[in-house]
C-alpha cells in the first residue's frame, strides 16, 4: 500500500512539523523519498538524528548541534537527503521571553557557542543586553539550543519551503 503523504499532511498542522535532517528540503518530497532505513541516524556523529513520529528521521538539537559532516547525505541511497541539491537547513529561530538576558540576568551562553557569530549582544545599548539574531548569518546548526539554561531558543521549520 502506498501512502499519500501529501494527503496525510493535510490533516496535520504545519506549525508542528518536526525538524528534519540536513538537506531534506521540501517536507512532502522528503517524506515521499525517505524509506525509513535509518542509516542517517546510525552515522550522525553528534547523535542528533533520531527516529521520529511515523519512523521518519527528525533532529533533536537538545542533544547537540549539527556539524555539517554530510555523512547523513552520503549514506542516503534514495537522496531524500541530498547535499548537492538542497541547503542544509531552512529553519526559523526564535528566543522566548524566558531568556535570562531578556529578564536582566547576565547570560551569553548562546553567543559563546555560535561559530558564525549570528547571535550578538550589543553592550553599547545596555549594561545587560539581550540577544539579537542575524538570520542571514545563522546556519541553523542548533549549537545554541542545547547550551541554553532556560531552553529559550527554538528552531522550527520555515514555512517558506
Amino acid at each position: 500500500m502506498v501512502i499519500d503523504h501529501s494527503r496525510r499532511a493535510f490533516f496535520k498542522a504545519k506549525a508542528n512539523s518536526p525538524l528534519r535532517p540536513p538537506y531534506s528540503g521540501n517536507e512532502d518530497a522528503f517524506l515521499e523519498a525517505c524509506t525509513q532505513c535509518h542509516k542517517c541516524t546510525e552515522v550522525c556523529e553528534t547523535g542528533i538524528i533520531k527516529q521520529g513520529a511515523g519512523g521518519f528521521p527528525e533532529i533533536d538539537f537538545a542533544i547537540d548541534e549539527c556539524t555539517f559532516c554530510d555523512l547523513c547525505s552520503e549514506v542516503c541511497q534514495t537522496k531524500a537527503l541530498n547535499n548537492k541539491l538542497q541547503p542544509a537547513f531552512n529553519n526559523q529561530i526564535s528566543i522566548a521571553s524566558n531568556c535570562l538576558a531578556v529578564n536582566k540576568v547576565h547570560c551569553m551562553s548562546c553567543k559563546d557557542v555560535c561559530e558564525p557569530e549570528a547571535i550578538k549582544f550589543d553592550l553599547f545599548k545596555a549594561a545587560l543586553p539581550t540577544p539579537e539574531i542575524t538570520l542571514a548569518d545563522c546556519t541553523s546548526c542548533g549549537a545554541c539550543v542545547s547550551v541554553c539554561p532556560q531552553n529559550s531558543i527554538e528552531i522550527k521549520p520555515s514555512q517558506i519551503l
